[in-house]
């Protein structure tokens, strides 16, 4: 909890659970459904919630954290080997200022692009096997390391802690990779062949070919 207080949780039909904690202290709230899956759940106190637990059991197929205002992580998908949420579609986040961690991993059908422009203290995302088409970084952003799907739009200006971007580059058009000295921008452009746009800035590309340049006048 961020603050001291109740955590109050409706688990749709199955009834509510309050329990009551500090702040800096995890709180259980247990389900009192047999299944979570396709259950709604809505979380009163969301706004005195600064991390949440594992939430991909779930399975939920649309998520609203527009009231999550303090919420530094935000575990929706999951790297566990055969984890697949196909029901998830619709990701509502607000502005989420001390927001530091994503995980979308294997959220298969959440498309769309990801705007993240508001998230400056991010850290972390995870969103390989996700749907999502495009990224937008919020600028200076701390952002450590990226783990994403086939984007088709790459923005990241100033994310100068990035040293682990992953992702497959064939399918980016659009790419705006501006004052990331970690990021190795002559590989990535190399391999994304269906590139149409592009800005990028303190470019030393010493083995750059003339196929590469010309493929970019």
């Amino acid at each position: 909890l961020y603050s001291d207080g109740y955590v109050h949780v409706k688990f749709g039909h199955a009834g509510a659970e309050k329990r009551r904690g500090k702040a800096g202290e995890a709180v259980t709230v247990p389900c009192k459904a047999d299944t979570a899956n396709d259950l709604e759940t809505y979380i009163y106190s969301a706004g005195s919630i600064s991390r949440l637990g594992d939430l991909s059991g779930l399975m939920a197929d649309r998520i609203e954290l527009n009231s999550a205002v303090k919420l530094r992580n935000l575990p929706l998908g999951s790297q566990t080997p055969g984890y697949e949420n196909r029901d998830l579609e619709q990701l509502s986040f607000g502005t989420i200022n001390n927001l530091e961690s994503i995980d979308l991993t294997a959220l298969t059908n959440l498309k769309g692009t990801l705007d993240l422009s508001a998230f400056d203290g991010l850290r972390e995302i995870y969103g390989a096997g996700s749907g999502i088409s495009g990224v937008i970084f919020a600028p200076n952003a701390p952002v450590e390391t990226a783990i994403l799907p086939k984007v088709g739009a790459l923005i990241l200006r100033g994310q100068r802690k990035l040293d682990h971007l992953s992702m497959d580059p064939t399918g980016l058009f659009n790419l705006r990779l501006e004052d990331c000295p970690n990021i190795d921008s002559l590989s990535l452009v190399r391999n994304a062949t269906a590139l149409q746009r592009g800005r990028i800035t303190a470019v030393l590309w010493e083995d750059a070919d003339t196929d590469l340049l010309l493929r970019l006048a």
